[in-house]
C-alpha cells in the first residue's frame, strides 16, 4: 500500500493483497423464461480494494463454487450487473460466482446459489377464496342463489417479475373432468364477481369451484383454485325487528352508556350473502348522525336455523363522539340483496349520561325526625324513610331503592354485606322499612342506610345516613316525693301533688321525654295518669280536681323514654297526706310526719 517514487516523479503503489469481499453481496433474478433458455439478471456490490481499486469483474455459473461449466466466466469490466443465459432444461441448483480483480492482478470472489423457476409461484396468502359483498370470507358449503359472490386472490409470482395478467374459469363439478376449463381474462385485477346467473350459464347444477390462472412477464404461469361451493334457492330476506340495546330482548328507552349506542336486529334468510349497513339519526329515518355504512356493523352471527329459515343477529354500534346528552336517537338497518333493499328503524332511545341530582332524605322513628346521622335504632325498629328533590330531566321519573349495609365506610376491610334491600316504585316518596337481619346486630353496631335514586339509564345517586344500634333502655333513676329535690314523707296539701327525679340516663340514644304518674300504690296511675313532660324536666306538680283523703299514701312513678322508644320506670317510696289545711297543721323541725 505504500508509494514508490524517485526524487523527481511518482512511480506507483505496492499491492500485495486481493480485493476485500467481506461485505460483498450478489443477487440473482430470473427475468425471462423462453423455450431454449432462461435469462438470469445478476447484480452485485460490496467489493472493496483500498490500495489500487477494483479494475474489473467477471461472472460465471457452474454446479460448484468457482466453476463455470454452465456459463463460462465473462469479463464485464467495471459494471456492477450483467445478464446471463442458461439452458432451459436445467432443473438443478446453480452457483453464480462473481470475481473481482484489482489493478495488481489479485482477485476475490463471492458466490450465491439459485434454482431456476419453471412455473409461477403462488404463495399461500394468494390462494383464491370466496367473499360476500360485505367482504366476509364464505365458509359455508351452500350459499344463496341470490348471493353475489366475489373471488379474491393475492399477487402471484415474485416482485421482480411483474404480473402480465390473470384469467378466471368456472369449473362445474357435476360435468366430466375431461371437459376443458374455459378461461376469460380479467386483466391485472385480483378479484372478480361470480353471480348465480354466471354459474348457471356455465351449465353448473351442483357444486363448482373457480380456477385463477396468472402469467408474468417472464413467461411463467400458475393456476390455483377456490374451495367448492353450491348455489341454492332461499326465501327472500326479512328484517324481523331492530331494538336499541345489546340483545333482542333488551329494547331500551334510555341508555346510560357513555361510550356509545348499541342496536340489535333480527334478520331472516340473509346468511352471508346480504349486504348490511347501519345508520343513526336524531329524527325518524333521517340518518343524519351516522350515515348508512358497513362501518357501524360490528357483528353478524347465525344464531339458529328454524326449518329452512336462517336467523341472523346483527349488532350495530355508534360511538358517542357525535351524540348529545338528553337527546333521542333512532337506529336503522338496511339489508341489500340482489336488486332488492330492505330498511327498518328502532323506536328510539334517549341518551342519559348524568346521574340524578341529589335530594334530601329524612328518617323518622316514632315521633322523632333525623336528617343527619347517626340515627339510633334497635335491630328491629320500624324506620319511616321519606325523601324529596331528587330529579332527572333527561329520563324522567325515578325509581328508588333503600339498602341497609353493614357499614358506611366503603374503604373498610370488613365485610360490607347487604343486611336489607327494599325496592320502591317510581312516584313513591316515603317508605316504612323494618330493621332486621339474618344475623342479630350487636349493641353499638354502625350499619348504614342508603337511599338510591335510579334513572331509566340505570345510573343512580345515593344519600346515606349512619345508623347506631342501641338495644338498651335508659338506666334507672330515683324518684322523690315533693318538688324541691328532696324526698318528703308527708305533705300538707290534699289538693295538689308534686315530684322530682334524677339519675335517669340513656346512651347513645338520648332520652326524649319523661312521663310521670301518681297512684295509690307503687307504679299505679289511679290518681294521675301518665303525663308527658320534656326531656329537660326534672320535676312536676299538678292541682287535683278531687281532694285527697286524710292519711292517704301516694306513690309517684316516672318513666324515661329514649329515641328508640325504649323506656324504664322508677317509683318513689311514698308520701302521706297529713293535713287538710295548712293553717291547723304543725310539723316537727325535722319535717317528719308523726
Amino acid at each position: 500500500g505504500g508509494k514508490v517514487s524517485t526524487s523527481s516523479h511518482f512511480v506507483g503503489k505496492v499491492d500485495f493483497t486481493p480485493p476485500d469481499s467481506t461485505d460483498a453481496e450478489v443477487e440473482v433474478v430470473q427475468t425471462r423464461h423462453l423455450p431454449e433458455y432462461l435469462e438470469l439478471a445478476v447484480h452485485w456490490a460490496g467489493f472493496e480494494d483500498p490500495e489500487t481499486g477494483i479494475k474489473a469483474f467477471s461472472v460465471g455459473i457452474g454446479f460448484r463454487q468457482g466453476t463455470d461449466e454452465v456459463s463460462p466466466f465473462e469479463n464485464v469490466g467495471d459494471s456492477r450487473s450483467t445478464v446471463v443465459r442458461v439452458p432451459e432444461n436445467l432443473n438443478k441448483t446453480l452457483l453464480v460466482t462473481v470475481v473481482a480483480w484489482n489493478h495488481a492482478g489479485k482477485s476475490a470472489f463471492h458466490a450465491v446459489s439459485v434454482h431456476p423457476r419453471h412455473s409461477l409461484e403462488v404463495p399461500p396468502s394468494s390462494i383464491p377464496y370466496f367473499v360476500t359483498r360485505a367482504g366476509k370470507q364464505v365458509q359455508a358449503q351452500q350459499v344463496s342463489a341470490m348471493q353475489e359472490l366475489r373471488v379474491v386472490w393475492g399477487v402471484f409470482g415474485a416482485v421482480w417479475c411483474p404480473i402480465k395478467g390473470y384469467e378466471v374459469a368456472i369449473v362445474c363439478e357435476d360435468l366430466s373432468s375431461s371437459d376443458p376449463a374455459v378461461f376469460k381474462s380479467v386483466g391485472q385485477g385480483t378479484s372478480v364477481v361470480i353471480s348465480h346467473q354466471r354459474v348457471r350459464s356455465n351449465m353448473c347444477t351442483s357444486s363448482f369451484h373457480v380456477l385463477v390462472r396468472g402469467s408474468d412477464q417472464c413467461g411463467l404461469s400458475a393456476t390455483a383454485k377456490t374451495r367448492s361451493v353450491e348455489f341454492v334457492q332461499h326465501d327472500p330476506p326479512r328484517i324481523v325487528s331492530i331494538v336499541d340495546g345489546d340483545a333482542v330482548d333488551d329494547d331500551k328507552d334510555v341508555s346510560g352508556n357513555s361510550s356509545g349506542l348499541a342496536a340489535t336486529a333480527v334478520v331472516l334468510n340473509c346468511g352471508e350473502f346480504c349486504s348490511m349497513r347501519c345508520a343513526l339519526g336524531s329524527l325518524p329515518f333521517s340518518f343524519n348522525i351516522a350515515k348508512l355504512s358497513e362501518e357501524w356493523v360490528v357483528s353478524r352471527t347465525t344464531s339458529s336455523t328454524k326449518g329452512e329459515q336462517q336467523i341472523v343477529l346483527v349488532r350495530c354500534w355508534f360511538p358517542s363522539t357525535s351524540l348529545e346528552n338528553g337527546r333521542k336517537y333512532f337506529s336503522g338497518l338496511e339489508v341489500e340483496y340482489g336488486d332488492e333493499t330492505l330498511i327498518a328503524e328502532s323506536n328510539g332511545v334517549t341518551v342519559d349520561w348524568t346521574r340524578p341530582t341529589k335530594g334530601r332524605m329524612q328518617v323518622r322513628i316514632g315521633d322523632l325526625n333525623f336528617v343527619e346521622g347517626p340515627v339510633y335504632t334497635t335491630s328491629s325498629s320500624v324506620l319511616n324513610v321519606s325523601w324529596s328533590d331528587f330529579r332527572d330531566p333527561e329520563s324522567g321519573p325515578l325509581s328508588f331503592r333503600i339498602t341497609i349495609l353493614a357499614t358506611c365506610n366503603v374503604e373498610s376491610t370488613e365485610d360490607n354485606s347487604v343486611l336489607g334491600l327494599f325496592e320502591v316504585s317510581p312516584g313513591v316518596k316515603s317508605s316504612l322499612i323494618q330493621m332486621k337481619s339474618n344475623q342479630e346486630m350487636e349493641q353499638g353496631a354502625m350499619p348504614c342506610l342508603c337511599l338510591s335514586a335510579i334513572n331509566k339509564a340505570g345510573l343512580e345517586t345515593s344519600v346515606c345516613v349512619e345508623l347506631s344500634v342501641d338495644k338498651n333502655a335508659p338506666s334507672l333513676g330515683v324518684v322523690l316525693d315533693g318538688p324541691h329535690g328532696f324526698d318528703a314523707v308527708c305533705q300538707l296539701s290534699n289538693t295538689a301533688v308534686s315530684a322530682s327525679w334524677k339519675g335517669f340516663a340513656s346512651h347513645p340514644s338520648p332520652i326524649v321525654y319523661y312521663e310521670w304518674a301518681v297512684g295509690s300504690c307503687p307504679f299505679c296511675t289511679d290518681i294521675v295518669a301518665h303525663t308527658k313532660v320534656s326531656a329537660t324536666a326534672s320535676s312536676a306538680q299538678l292541682q287535683l280536681r278531687n281532694r285527697l283523703r286524710f292519711r292517704q299514701v301516694l306513690w309517684t312513678s316516672v318513666r324515661a323514654t329514649n329515641s328508640l322508644g325504649l323506656w324504664t320506670e322508677a317509683t318513689s317510696n311514698g308520701v302521706q297526706v297529713v293535713c287538710f289545711s295548712e293553717e291547723n297543721c304543725t310539723l316537727p323541725e325535722d319535717a317528719s310526719c308523726v
